[in-house]
Parts: structure tokens; sequence; C-alpha cells
């Protein structure tokens, strides 16, 4: 191989690698989100069970605080 081809190849290997390390920091944000939105939609779904157990009427019976 030729020099320049080498140095075609390395410069290649060069951006792939930097293209590659800018893909795997989208992907550890995205999981990090992930991570995140799967804890906010837990605690609403305890939120929600906790309010269905103690009947809905309990809420929408009480009078807004403008009354």
């Amino acid at each position: 191989m030729s020099d320049a081809r080498v140095e075609a190849l390395e410069v290649k290997v060069a951006f792939q690698e930097d293209l590659l390390n800018a893909l795997n920091d989208v992907v550890v944000r995205q999981d990090q989100r992930i991570d995140s939105l799967e804890k906010s939609l837990e605690n609403y779904r305890r939120r929600l069970e906790g309010l269905l157990e103690h009947g809905i009427d309990a809420i929408t019976d009480t009078k807004p605080p403008h009354y």
C-alpha cells in the first residue's frame, strides 16, 4: 500500500472514531433520559393508584379554593 492510501485510511478511521464517540454520548444521554422518564411514570402510576384506592369522589367533591 502506498503512503497516501494508508493516510487516507487513517483519516477515515479517525473520523469513524469521532462519530462513534459522538453517537455513544447520545445513547448515554438518551438512556439517562429514559431512566428519568421511567421514574416519573412510576411516580404518576403510584399517585393514580392512591387516588383510585381512596376513591375519586374525595377529589371531585371538594370545592375549589376560590369558593
